[in-house]
């Protein structure tokens, strides 16, 4: 295989922050500290970052990284701020603080007071210091650098489609976006950094979807931001809604986002695009994409079986029975009320007499609340299962009208079995098999995309219009997954490193080191060891207390530094370059990547040391 030219070296580097929460957004902080801590010709690789996409837990880094950067602040301050928010339950605390406390929602009188919304004014408040969209296209005069362009996923609920908060191109999707007319952008500008960051964060289920325009309005007493400015600049033609063909009418809830990796878990369509609209200035030398998502499914399905396997009691036996009891509790009941009355009547009060009316009070009250609480819900529900078809009623709802009967014959344990066997099977393909397909989608689009190179390539293939060939974006990526030097990728990874440009078995480190490559890309048991309880991490918005002792956050840290320095080795070893600094790079990465072998937590300890 021919090794790509970079004639200039690298000169500009795409990234991507993957879906996954705070497992995404600590793996994606380390792989960013190691590109800081990196130095390259007069600076450092993450000063050659000039676009940034996210999604989901990757926007916590990616938006905070950019915002903190045009802020004037320092990459190390913006470490130490996001490390210092990942930790433990402290933001998620704040969250529930937030949710019941009357006063913090007094600026935002229109949101929906919920869980999302909750977490939305505490990033508001936590991360961006009520900063506003505006806040990332433009930079403060201290700024030592800042990175050009960010685009953050999250996914419309009006026609389905990934919709994008950037800071160039198209805000929103060609089917529903905000004006960028001169008159709307700035009003635009105004919506919360901390609103954006909870539309591409909240993942379903566990959160709610973020409402249109009435969950942006904010009000602080001194400027306001109302529901129908924003109602005003929502564009679009809703083509693939049937209901909202015809236009948009202002009203609170015009649209609804959720998380941006439900439809780009990955960012790499923002990326596609974003190399389309730079093409006439420059092309990307690399594309790193940093990724929590993996191929492999950890916990595949397993059906619930039965607790017993005798045939055991029906639902509509309990119902039976149920219905047995309530009739001999009604029974005792009336013989109580008369026994009581009989002795007040009869007799004098006694102990007895009390007892009795106790009794017969707590029976009486526990009947009302039952007749009026539960009673009339049964009888809807009989009324409702027992009723004729109405026209054109839903398919699904008229086969299990018909067949419920047959389903409240089956044993109650097998009954559980065949609804555990739904949920559990919905679960799993919405968290794992579902994402994994976007992945596959994603990355197959992205490896087999071809672009057509400027002047900063130099490989001499000419086609036979003697134009550039289209370049392949397959030997400029470096697909910095989570997974890739866990013991569970081992072998997947013997086969990447043997398709790499040079020979698996002879190939040395160079002409002065006589180490075989195939050796020195091999991880220390020690690092994958790291790795491996890094992958491990669930999807959360927190680190738990046996997470914090087991040092979850700080595994993600040094997996995404080992894995960034890894992958950056083999693009020096994958690609060429005769531009000043390459050498030296080279010797750099070698040289970290054995630290990392030998000591995975060196730089992780270099930064809490704030050298």
């Amino acid at each position: 295989m021919e090794k790509t030219k970079l004639k200039n070296g690298i000169e500009h580097v795409a990234l991507s922050f993957s879906g996954g929460g705070f497992r995404a957004a600590a793996y994606c902080l380390g792989c960013a500290s190691y590109l800081y801590k990196t130095p390259y010709q007069e600076g450092n690789l993450l000063e050659k970052i000039k676009f940034i996409s996210s999604a989901s837990g990757g926007s916590i880094t990616a938006m905070l990284l950019c915002y903190m950067l045009r802020q004037g602040k320092s990459f190390p301050e913006v470490y130490g701020q996001l490390l210092q928010h990942l930790k433990g339950t402290g933001l998620l605390d704040k969250v529930f603080d937030v949710l019941k406390d009357e006063q913090a929602w007094i600026q935002r009188p229109d949101k929906n007071r919920n869980l999302i919304n909750a977490f939305a004014l505490v990033y508001d408040q936590l991360l961006f210091e009520q900063a506003s969209y505006g806040d990332l296209f433009k930079s403060k005069r201290n700024a030592k650098f800042v990175i050009d362009e960010i685009c953050v996923n999250t996914t419309e609920f009006n026609n389905g489609l990934n919709f994008r908060f950037g800071t160039r191109g198209v805000i929103g999707n060609k089917y529903l976006y905000l004006s960028a007319d001169r008159d709307a952008l700035p009003l635009v500008k105004q919506i919360k950094l901390g609103d954006i960051l909870a539309c591409s964060s909240c993942f379903p289920a566990g959160l709610e979807p973020l409402v249109y325009p009435r969950d942006f309005s904010w009000n602080n007493g001194e400027k306001v931001l109302s529901w129908e400015e924003l109602a005003a600049v929502l564009k679009g033609n809703n083509r693939y809604n049937t209901r909202e063909k015809l236009g948009f009418e202002p009203r609170l809830d015009m649209a609804s986002f959720m998380d941006g990796g439900i439809d780009d878990n990955q960012g790499i369509y923002a990326f596609l695009q974003a190399d389309e609209r730079e093409r006439k200035k420059y092309d990307y030398d690399l594309y790193l994409t940093c990724d929590v998502s993996s191929n492999y499914l950890d916990q595949p399905f397993k059906y619930p079986e039965p607790e017993s396997t005798e045939k055991g009691t029906s639902v509509s036996g309990y119902i039976r029975r149920f219905k047995k009891g309530y009739l001999a509790y009604r029974i005792v009941l009336g013989l109580m009320v008369l026994l009581t009355a009989l002795l007040l009547i009869c007799t004098s009060w006694t102990r007895v007499s009390y007892l009795l009316l106790g009794i017969s009070t707590m029976l009486l009250l526990l009947q009302l609340l039952f007749s009026f609480l539960v009673g009339p819900k049964i009888k809807k529900l009989n009324q409702f299962l027992q009723a004729k078809p109405a026209e054109k009623e839903n398919t699904w709802m008229l086969i299990f009208k018909k067949h419920y009967p047959d389903l409240l014959q089956l044993p109650f344990s097998q009954l559980r079995s065949m609804l555990l066997a739904r949920l559990q099977s919905v679960l799993l393909l919405a968290d794992s098999i579902y994402l994994k397909k976007i992945r596959r989608m994603s990355y197959e689009l992205l490896y087999f995309k071809k672009s057509y190179s400027s002047d900063i390539y130099d490989n001499g293939i000419t086609g036979p219009t003697g134009s550039p060939e289209p370049r392949s974006w397959g030997q400029n990526i470096a697909m910095t997954a989570i997974y890739l030097l866990s013991s569970k990728n081992k072998e997947v990874l013997v086969t990447e490193i043997k398709r790499e440009p040079w020979d698996y078995h002879s190939a040395k480190v160079s002409a002065v080191d006589a180490r075989l490559l195939k050796d020195v890309f091999e991880p220390a048991d020690r690092l994958r060891s790291i790795v491996d309880r890094a992958t491990a991490m669930d999807t959360t918005l927190w680190f738990d207390q046996y997470q914090v002792e087991a040092h979850a956050l700080e595994n993600l840290v040094i997996a995404g530094q080992a894995t960034m320095c890894f992958n950056m080795l083999r693009l020096v070893y994958r690609l060429e370059s005769e531009s000043k600094g390459w050498g030296p790079l080279k010797e750099r990465l070698l040289k970290d990547w054995t630290k990392f072998n030998q000591e995975p937590g060196w730089m992780y300890e270099w930064y809490a040391a704030g050298e």
